[in-house]
């Protein structure tokens, strides 16, 4: 592996909400619907695009996710999870913030790359966290979400560092299954514990922060 110098953070489940909160929304959802999390999880994420690169409103995309079930009835409850999970994703884990401003101090280029709406950039941005970061981007925002490789070169080039110089972490492991690919190192976050463990690993960091 070449030598990092840059890290890229994805935000809902890593920086905003916790780790299990996207787990959490899609057994709520798939309970709802009488479906598994598998079959869920597939259906979703096969048209997420749909929404994170803004072709369709929040409504209009759940009533498309719900045609898939012959289910569009449960619109309204749907709507209702999706936004108390907006609301949580919005609970920011300072312990990772503190993590990047260290990086940073420590001369890396960190990134924030979030596959989101229009609507969703726009509520994380009111947070005002953009000042931690040396470039904050979103999907909707690029017109390409994660795992598209693009993205991945799109955040890459904005931090002046190549694919094989970076570290990118997120919750959701379709994001990063282009990881190989396209060269970069993956970290799937499931806990601050576990993160700082992964990064001691790769020498990045010599104890808790």
């Amino acid at each position: 592996m070449r030598q990092i110098k840059a890290i890229g953070f994805d935000f809902g489940g890593v920086i905003g909400g916790g780790p299990n909160i996207g787990h959490e929304f899609t057994k709520a959802s798939a309970d709802l619907l009488g479906v598994t999390t598998e079959v869920w999880r597939k259906v979703y994420f096969s048209i997420n695009n749909l929404i994170n690169t803004d072709k369709k409103s929040k409504r209009d995309f759940w009533l498309h996710f719900l045609k898939e079930f012959n289910q569009t009835d449960k619109i309204d409850q749907v709507l209702a999870q999706d936004l108390a999970m907006a609301k949580r994703y919005l609970v920011v884990n300072q312990q990772i913030i503190s993590l990047i401003d260290q990086f940073r101090e420590r001369g890396y280029k960190v990134g924030l790359l979030s596959n989101a709406s229009g609507e969703v950039a726009n509520n994380i941005k009111t947070l005002n966290l953009a000042g931690h970061f040396d470039s904050f981007l979103f999907s909707a925002e690029i017109g390409v979400q994660k795992p598209d490789i693009a993205a991945f070169e799109y955040l890459a080039k904005s931090l002046g560092a190549d694919l094989a110089d970076l570290i990118f972490i997120d919750d959701a492991e379709p994001s990063l299954k282009t990881a190989s690919q396209a060269g970069f190192t993956p970290i799937l976050f499931k806990s601050y514990e576990q993160l700082v463990e992964e990064l001691t690993k790769l020498r990045l960091l010599q104890s808790v922060p």
